[in-house]
This record gives structure tokens, sequence and C-alpha cells, in this order.
């Protein structure tokens, strides 16, 4: 069962609703527009993406570490919404 809806498609049922209170049917509709996008912003990922890459080697620096442990949280973030496993943070 698909579990995701478009977002004007939950804001017309909002305006579907027999609610006599005006004022919560512009909340409910301004909340859904300030939601982030369920779907990840591939732009992001990808340029996260490079700088693992070019970070990594053989040789990497501790600054490059820091580099590439950056750039996983920031895709975690992206997918997921939310800040990084625990053994990320370390």
């Amino acid at each position: 069962m698909k579990d995701l809806i478009e977002r004007q498609a939950a804001i017309d049922a909002i305006n579907g609703v027999l609610v006599e209170d005006d004022a919560c049917k512009v909340w409910f509709r301004l909340a859904l527009q300030n939601l982030p996008s369920a779907q990840p912003d591939k732009e992001k990922i990808s340029d996260a993406l490079y700088h693992i890459y070019r970070n990594k080697g053989t040789s990497t620096s501790a600054e490059g570490v820091a580099a590439i442990k950056y750039y996983i949280a920031e895709i975690w973030r992206e997918i997921f919404g939310e800040e990084g496993p625990r053994w990320l943070k370390k």
C-alpha cells in the first residue's frame, strides 16, 4: 500500500473538511505548504558523494576523514531528515 500523498491532495482534503473555524483550515494549509519534500534532493546527495570520493584515498589526512564524516552526515540528514546515528556523531 502506498503511504505517500501529494501535498496538493492533502490541501484539497483539508479544504473539503467541514470545519466551522476557517482559521484552523488556514493553519493546516500553511503547515502542509511548509513541510519539506518527501524526496531527498538528488543534487545535494550527488555533491556530497563527489566530496566524499574526492577526499578518500590510502593516505587520507585527518582533515579528509573529518570532511568525509561531515558529508556522510549531510547525506543522512537529506535522506532521513534527522541527525545521524550515534556512531556518526563521535
